[in-house]
This record gives structure tokens, C-alpha cells and sequence, in this order.
């Protein structure tokens, strides 16, 4: 029996890319007997990108978007895509084609092989520089070692949910979403299948290098999966007290002034507070932006939804 399938990808300026897109993905689609929708999230482009989203809309009903009020972010448009998806399943697809969209079969025979949630493993970075791919790779370890959940190294946003997975998914009404944390924190069954992510087709990164885009990624991995921070204050804490307690007794036996030690501590143990302060700050925020319950993004325009 035929499926619709959501095929769900968010944006910003990205008018080089779209025609290709919408290109490729109707492609492989073309050769399937599954139904199909692409739902794209504008995220308050600045250029022609809505212009051809509505050209390819008129030549194509299945290509379906939203428009955003001003600029929200990749994550909050993610989530907001994937609770407009309608389909048995869907397909979150990043717009650059690094991750490409004739894979989406394979994803498919493993939904239907009853995997809920199809992780999409990154074997190699193609098109990147290695001091981008080292720090990607070592913030991905930071992450899956600090976590409460088990959430796989080297895996992005290329996934496909089924429909259970996907309400369960969406029904979370986080203010900042780490949504590869939270799709391994809803389990079901999970499977994981290898590619090469390739270079971007055309246009400029968003997210390249270690951008403030990328720092808040890993902060929301962080602060929404691992008490880690708390825990190595703690650490810290009792460090800085036992050295300053050694240096004392260092002083006092050596003969030396006792009280550049009593300075040291107190050095220490300031710097060690000041850095505990910032980082329940960091929880207090984030407990308070949750309070607000805010929209994760307010809808400007839609098209064909």
C-alpha cells in the first residue's frame, strides 16, 4: 500500500539551492510508488528564496512552506517542519544537500523493515577542513560521554521517523530543542545506517567552523542531557580546596609567609565560585526561558499548507 512520506527541510537564503533540491527529491520519489510532500521552512530569508519556493510550488502542489516571522533558528523551524509532517513517516534533510536525498530509499526499507527512528552515520566529511571535522568529532564524544542517553557519535539531523516516534517527538515542548538527544531519548526501535556526507552544491555554509550557531548546539546538548557541568564543579570545588589547604601546609613547614597561601586559596576558591555562578546561571536561564513557554517560531506566511 502506498505511503505519503513528509520529506521536512528548513532554510535560510539558500535561493542557488532550492530548484536542486526540489529537483533531486522529486527524482527519487518518481521511480517509488509512495506518495510524497516537501514541507520548507523559511527561516525569514532575506533573498529570492520564498519568490521560488512559490514557482515551484505552482508547478508542483506537493511542495509545501512556511515563512517565519523574523529569524528563529535551525532548530526551532526543525521542529516546527516536523509538526506540520502528515506523512507515515518523515525525512529530515538538510537544504545544502550534504546529505543526500537519494538515500532516502534505504531509509525507507529500514522504516518498513520496522525501524522506528533510522539514524544516518557520517563514515567520512567530505568537502571539509580537519580542523572543522576534528572539533565536530570531539564535541559529538563530549556529548555522548556527558549524556544521560545514549546518543550516537557522528550522527546529525539526516533521520527519519516513523509516525509513532514522530508524535512522541514533537509533542516535547522544549524551548531549545537538541533534537539528536531527544530522538535517541524517545527509544523504540532504532536502527543506523552508514553514508559519506558530501560537499555543499552550491552557495555558502550557515554553519561552518566553530560559529556562535554551533556553540549554541552544544551548549543545548549539554545543558539538556548531562548534569556533567554541575558535577565537575564539584570536582573542582573540592581540587581547589585541597590545594589551597596544601599550599598552606607547604608554607607553615617550609617557614615560608603563611599568608601567600591564605592568598592562593582565596584566589582559588573565588575563581571556582565566580565559574559555579555562570554555569547555574546557564540552568537558571534556561529553566526560565522554558517558564515563558514561548512559540518556538511564529508563522508569517504558508503556502500550500
Amino acid at each position: 500500500m502506498a505511503n505519503l512520506i513528509s520529506v521536512v527541510v528548513t532554510f535560510r537564503n539558500e535561493e542557488e539551492v532550492l530548484p536542486i533540491l526540489v529537483d533531486r527529491v522529486s527524482k527519487v520519489f518518481a521511480n517509488m510508488d509512495d506518495d510524497y510532500e516537501i514541507i520548507l521552512i523559511d527561516d525569514s530569508s532575506t533573498d529570492r528564496s520564498y519568490q521560488i519556493i512559490e514557482e515551484l510550488h505552482g508547478r508542483n502542489p506537493r511542495i509545501k512552506a512556511v515563512t517565519t516571522s523574523r529569524r528563529f533558528g535551525v532548530y526551532a523551524c526543525m521542529m516546527g517542519g516536523l509538526q506540520l509532517a502528515s506523512g507515515a513517516c518523515a525525512v529530515y534533510l538538510d537544504c545544502d544537500l550534504q546529505d543526500p536525498p537519494e538515500l532516502i530509499p534505504q531509509m525507507l526499507a529500514a522504516w518498513r523493515g520496522g525501524a522506528d527512528v533510522v539514524n544516518m552515520h557520517r563514515t567520512r566529511r567530505l568537502g571539509e577542513g580537519w580542523f572543522h571535522v576534528a572539533v565536530v568529532k570531539l564535541a559529538y564524544r563530549i556529548i555522548q560521554s556527558s549524556s544521560a542517553v545514549n546518543i550516537p557519535v557522528d550522527v546529525g539531523d539526516f533521520k527519519l521517523y516513523s509516525r509513532r516516534a514522530l508524535d512522541h517527538l514533537v509533542a516535547m515542548p522544549e524551548r531549545y530543542p537538541y533534537i539528536r538527544g531527544m530522538a535517541a531519548w524517545i527509544g523504540f526501535n532504532q536502527t543506523t545506517l552508514d553514508y559519506e556526507r558530501l560537499p555543499r552544491v552550491a552557495g555558502e555554509s550557515k554553519r561552518a567552523g566553530i560559529s556562535k550557531a554551533a556553540i549554541r548546539v552544544f551548549s543545548n546538548a549539554i545543558l539538556s542531557f548531562s548534569g556533567m557541568p554541575i558535577y565537575a564543579l564539584g570536582v573542582a570545588g573540592a581540587m581547589a580546596l585541597i590545594a589551597g589547604v596544601a599550599v598552606v601546609v607547604a608554607a607553615l613547614v617550609s617557614g615560608a609567609d603563611w599568608r601567600v597561601g591564605v592568598f592562593a586559596l582565596a584566589a582559588l576558591t573565588f575563581a571556582v565560585s565566580l565559574l559555579g555562578n555562570f554555569v547555574i546561571g546557564l540552568y537558571v536561564y534556561r529553566i526560565w526561558q522554558e517558564m515563558l513557554r514561548r512559540p518556538n517560531f511564529i508563522v508569517k506566511g504558508k503556502l500550500g499548507l
